[in-house]
């Protein structure tokens, strides 16, 4: 899948330009949620086990449920945030 760790779509990538400006916001936000899904088994050992995830006074909050400290996690959710807060503010 393109789009989930590196590169953001842009408009010089043909297939992306081929979208509508609506399919197009789609894919960026979709882009966005697999970043952050792809950050929460950053290490493949599935250490965590649940999150809580929603707005609370206009930010979002993400909350980790796990085993361990969850601290690769959580510095990758931190480097991958950008794109989130882009789309979803």
């Amino acid at each position: 899948m393109l789009y989930h760790r590196k590169s953001t779509p842009t408009l010089e990538d043909g297939s992306f330009r081929a979208l509508t400006p609506k399919e197009r916001l789609v894919v960026i936000k979709l882009s966005a949620l697999m970043r952050i899904a792809d950050g929460l088994d950053v290490s493949h050992t599935g250490r965590v086990k649940d999150i809580q995830f929603g707005p609370k006074k206009n930010i979002w909050k993400l909350t980790l449920l796990g085993e361990d400290d969850l601290l690769l996690e959580k510095w990758t959710l931190e480097k991958r945030q950008k794109l989130f807060r882009m789309c979803f503010r």
